[in-house]
């Protein structure tokens, strides 16, 4: 057996430790912003029964812009720089979701949830958007042999980066006193920060180039 077969396996563990380490952190971005601090926070910011339920029915709605990241998809060379780009703008908007209201509630307080709604369906929307375009690209840079197993130990770590995230938040929540309005924000750059790390764990990971079908 040759130097280079033997090397080959390491090689392969080597490319695909950033979509496993991903799993961490994305899910310590995904439980900080969706957390039951987010719950409290609209609430505090005077949301009705109505405007939760928008809240928890758009992202059902933008399942749809699934279809549209697939079509798009399909006329693109490279996934990496798109998807990347779709994850930058959509996950920066959470700015917005956790210091605008903090302005707005005094100049248009009738304005701060619709303005949440509308940021939050376009968050939903970039994701959707996405899917297809980190599915496809996985599906050409991991081998259908390990790829069981290669996303077994990525919900294996997602799991603890889950976990870590909610008692995190949960311990905060419970332990400091003071309006959620006021810790939320740094709950969300905080949760910035994880998604950030995930997306530079992304830009490690090899872009072959996209099959178009015509």
């Amino acid at each position: 057996m040759t130097a280079a077969a033997n090397d080959a396996p390491h090689s392969l563990r080597r490319m695909l430790k950033p979509l496993i380490l991903s799993g961490f952190f994305v899910n310590l971005y995904a439980v900080v912003v969706s957390s039951p601090a987010t719950t409290d926070f609209f609430r505090e910011l005077g949301a009705t029964e109505f405007q939760f339920g928008l809240i928890s029915g758009i992202p059902l709605i933008m399942i749809l812009m699934q279809f549209v990241g697939a079509t798009v998809l399909n006329h693109v060379p490279r996934r990496k720089p798109v998807y990347v780009t779709v994850l930058l703008c959509y996950r920066g908007l959470y700015l917005g979701v956790a210091f605008l209201p903090l302005v707005l509630r005094r100049a248009a307080p009738q304005a701060v949830m619709p303005v949440i709604i509308v940021l939050l369906a376009l968050i939903s929307a970039g994701a959707q958007f996405a899917s297809p375009f980190l599915f496809s690209w996985v599906a050409d840079i991991v081998p259908h042999r390990v790829m069981n197993r290669v996303w077994g130990w990525r919900q294996r770590v997602a799991f603890v980066g889950w976990t870590l995230a909610y008692l995190g938040v949960i311990g905060l929540l419970y332990s400091r006193p003071g309006p959620t309005t006021r810790l939320y924000p740094l709950l969300v750059v905080g949760a910035l920060v994880a998604g950030v790390v995930d997306i530079l764990l992304y830009l490690r990971l090899p872009d072959p180039p996209n099959i178009v079908i015509r």
